[in-house]
């Protein structure tokens, strides 16, 4: 039997979906459930044209390709430089430099389906796979090397690992599988012992996992093998003891079936559920669902604008305002919680002024400014890089006499015109809107005269940058100067 829910509109775009734990009555007093609408209208005010940030994510040129045919399934960051990422043609991938560069670490030439993974520190950490009979494997050398302790599971074993989410230093959860399940694995020994067992009662797969702390967590996925079921949400308040089941929201006519994909909590009681559909029939839009409450409640959301036929997978918060989901070829940005969305132009190798990956599989928070989404490619986004311009402020100096942009804005190619009165050292470079270099135009010593130089709008590696806000910051012997220019596409 399936919990009660009654839904209220909100908002004109949020419905409330109140849910009930199976083992409790269907039952709510009308009082309770007024309050109850009253709050979630508060929460998600009636849809206004909401004010969307700039271009914000940045493609990492050096980051490995996942090939067309094929995703990164997962990204893990134990601090702000250092990271990990897995796919499914079995490879490991580590960076120690915010992304910058990787280098791979592990290649099982396709023999594992990895889909998670999780660092406790910087050398010790776990992949997981959905690969039967090999869905747990273990570094204690930070990547270096890994060795497979599927065997070292005791009690029920899954057939496979969707996820991992860690707690403290010695307290591991995880979940799984996409196929058939769902079970729950616990850690409490650092990763030295495992035991595995069957939940839920409707749930028949898992997807995501997520922990405020070692005893409240959540699992997500749906309630048949098959994919034609319903999304499910289950919840336990002492550690994966005990389970309560919930199913949050309903399928509409014409989606054959539906499955809660991934969970983003940017805060303990603020959280997001992506929703994944399988034939979306009648074109109906994409939706997630939030809670205010750690996950007791859930509110439905549409996602207008983002209409395709499997909906939502990826989603990622960095605050309980600020997030993105996609998955099927159109990401989403929302800056007020949910209330209001905007398409971001999708990145591809076709497309480079884009913005995020077509096929985005995850986004993973490093804290609240800093995050990193995967699927064929890498993404960066940084809140903290815009700073790195408003420091660069103009200086009024006898060495640099002018400085102008012509045209501006522009399409295909500007100029920058400048001249300095004595030999001296010139930098002039190309920032982005987070601060970020994007191409160094000169970085030499010139001697006294006028100069002109033209950027065609490519960056580094010669790829087309997205339309936006761009800052040329000319830099003579120590002082510095800053122009802004737009480029349109």
């Amino acid at each position: 039997m399936r919990p009660h829910s009654q839904h209220q509109k909100c908002g004109g775009s949020v419905h409330l979906s109140l849910l009930l734990p199976i083992e409790s009555s269907p039952w709510l007093p009308m009082r309770t459930l007024v309050i109850v609408c009253a709050l979630w209208c508060l929460v998600f005010p009636v849809r206004t044209r909401a004010q969307f940030p700039p271009a914000s994510w940045t493609y990492l040129p050096n980051s490995p390709d996942a090939g067309a045919d094929n995703r990164h399934r997962d990204i893990f960051f134990i601090d702000e430089s250092t990271g990990w990422l897995v796919n499914d043609q079995s490879q490991i991938f580590r960076t120690n430099d915010r992304g910058d560069t990787w280098s791979q670490q592990f290649d099982g030439e396709g023999a594992f389906d990895f889909r998670a993974i999780a660092f406790i520190n910087e050398q010790t950490g776990w992949v997981g796979s959905e690969t039967a009979g090999h869905i747990l494997f273990e570094t204690q050398n930070g990547g270096a090397s890994w060795t497979d302790i599927t065997g070292r599971i005791e009690g029920d074993v899954p057939l496979g690992i969707s996820a991992i989410w860690v707690v403290g230093d010695q307290t591991i959860y995880a979940t799984g599988s996409t196929t058939e399940g769902p079970w729950f694995l616990t850690s409490l020994t650092g990763g030295a012992t495992w035991t595995g067992k069957r939940i839920g009662f409707e749930a028949q797969t898992a997807t995501d996992i997520y922990f405020a702390d070692s005893q409240f967590g959540l699992v997500t996925g749906g309630t048949s093998i098959d994919l034609f079921g319903d999304a499910v949400v289950l919840r336990t308040r002492d550690g994966g003891d005990t389970w309560l089941e919930e199913i949050p929201t309903f399928r509409k006519t014409g989606v054959d079936g539906e499955w809660g994909a991934q969970l983003s909590f940017p805060s303990p009681a603020v959280g997001y559920l992506s929703i994944e559909y399988i034939n979306n029939r009648k074109n109906r839009f994409s939706k997630m669902m939030k809670t205010i409450d750690a996950g007791v409640n859930w509110a439905e959301i549409e996602v207008f604008d983002n209409v395709v036929p499997f909906g939502l997978q990826a989603i990622g918060f960095i605050s309980e305002s600020t997030g993105w989901t996609g998955g099927h070829g159109i990401t989403s940005v929302t800056t007020n919680g949910g209330a209001n969305w905007e398409s971001l132009v999708p990145y591809s190798s076709f497309q480079t002024d884009g913005e995020l990956d077509v096929g985005l599989s995850r986004i993973f928070a490093v804290n609240g400014s800093i995050a990193y989404a995967v699927g064929r490619y890498v993404h960066r986004y940084d809140e903290n890089e815009i700073t790195a311009i408003a420091g660069l402020h103009s200086t009024t100096v006898r060495e640099i006499d002018l400085f102008s942009i012509f045209p501006n804005p522009f399409r295909q190619t500007t100029g920058i015109r400048f001249s300095i009165q004595q030999s001296a050292r010139v930098v002039l470079n190309v920032y982005n809107s987070l601060g970020l270099v994007v191409r160094t135009l000169v970085d030499e010593t010139r001697s006294p005269g006028s100069f002109e130089e033209v950027w065609n709008g490519r960056g580094v590696n010669g790829h087309h940058l997205a339309s936006g806000v761009y800052f040329f910051v000319l830099q003579v012997d120590g002082a510095s100067d800053v122009r802004t220019v737009v480029l349109l596409r």
